[in-house]
């Protein structure tokens, strides 16, 4: 499973959009959320084991660490 800093930009842009449509009409896509961090197949994974990924994916959040500075 990707942690959300491992994302792409594309897939963190689909992962924004996913997540703003479920404010505006309340139904969040879990499963095209669940891909989008690598998990195939959500809908096959136990109850147990898809509610652990999911609250995974829903406490991270993105480090906002200041680029490096390199002297030479």
């Amino acid at each position: 499973m990707k942690n959300i800093n491992d994302l792409t930009i594309k897939e963190y842009n689909q992962y924004a959009k996913l997540i703003d449509e479920g404010k505006v009409d309340g139904n969040v896509d879990i499963f095209s959320i669940m891909e989008i961090f690598g998990i195939k197949e959500p809908e096959k994974l136990n109850f147990n084991d898809f509610q652990e990924k999911w609250d995974n994916i829903k406490n991270m959040s993105l480090s906002l660490n200041p680029p490096k500075t390199l002297y030479n």
